[in-house]
């Protein structure tokens, strides 16, 4: 899962601490930790454009 770090705290991942604005793909258990402690949000994916 994707997510974005929201803030500037720089909260512990697997990988070591990450910074305000990092985009990380986690574990989907590691992913909602870290949103439901509001340190990041969800990424989601851009849609394509229809031709």
């Amino acid at each position: 899962m994707k997510i974005k770090i929201t803030t500037d705290r720089r909260p512990f991942t697997p990988d070591g601490r990450a910074e305000k604005g990092a985009i990380l793909d986690l574990s989907p258990k590691d992913a909602q930790v870290l949103i439901d402690n509001g340190f990041a949000e969800k990424v989601e994916p851009k849609k394509k454009a229809a031709k």
